[in-house]
């Protein structure tokens, strides 16, 4: 079984909020910085916490740590700097964002998180097993996995994640229930699916040269025809549209 790197904020001071106003202003202060530089483009974390952010989402795969000697004043010192990664959706994640074109920006953003150990560990590990899990699961699950720390920290890394994977719309939060969304939108493809099937057989036998109209529908793997010759012809394919609109 494949293992999972799995890391949790380290603070409270770490919120998804927080952390999405950090990336927004990284997009726009250059591929290469310090700390500095964040705070002075109107940071929300003070220079005292940011590292806090910027090592988290470090771990998420948006930034790379460097650390080198520079000769300041006549003294080596040692610089730390945060660069951009070069993974191709991480580049165009913060160009889109530069481009002030946020939508498209969380569109990708989305997509690195749907193949980040975090999510994968809770998908494969936490709910794979369990169609809908509470939140105390969640909390137990991060126990299990990061042992020894001590209750604020996984009740601060449970809202985090959750405020993550809700604002990917990853997950659908009913409560005190836990379930991933891409399950309830697989099983909705699979209804239209039958249900197209169903009727595509029940107007099998209709001859298309006596159809007064004929309605087509086609997507990702669906490929219906209609035919229309009375009022509950429509009704039928007004099932369909009815379930195409709940996946919308």
């Amino acid at each position: 079984m494949k293992e999972y790197s799995l890391k949790l904020p380290s603070s409270s001071i770490v919120n998804f909020k927080s952390s999405w106003e950090i990336l927004t202003i990284i997009s726009k202060t250059g591929k290469t910085f310090k700390d500095i530089d964040i705070v002075k483009n109107s940071s929300p974390i003070n220079e005292k916490n940011l590292f806090r952010v910027l090592s988290y989402l470090k771990y998420l795969g948006f930034l790379v740590e460097k650390r080198e000697r520079e000769i300041i004043n006549g003294k080596k010192q040692t610089i730390q700097r945060w660069v951009q990664t070069d993974e191709r959706d991480v580049v165009e994640f913060f160009f889109l964002l530069r481009d002030n074109r946020e939508s498209e920006a969380k569109h990708i953003f989305v997509e690195i998180i749907k193949k980040h150990d975090l999510f994968l560990a809770i998908k494969n590990e936490l709910i794979g097993s369990n169609p809908s899990v509470t939140v105390i699961d969640l909390k137990d699950f991060f126990r299990r996995k990061i042992p020894n720390k001590s209750p604020g920290y996984y009740d601060n890394g449970v809202k985090f994640t959750l405020d993550l994977l809700n604002f990917c719309s990853l997950i659908i939060i009913e409560g005190n229930i836990i379930k991933l969304k891409i399950d309830e939108e697989s099983k909705t493809s699979e209804e239209i699916k039958k249900r197209g099937e169903s009727i595509q057989r029940a107007k099998r036998e209709t001859s298309i040269g006596d159809n007064k109209y004929l309605i087509s529908i086609s997507g990702k793997d669906t490929n219906f025809e209609f035919p229309i010759n009375n009022a509950a012809d429509i009704d039928d394919v007004e099932t369909i549209l009815a379930i195409i609109k709940k996946k919308l």
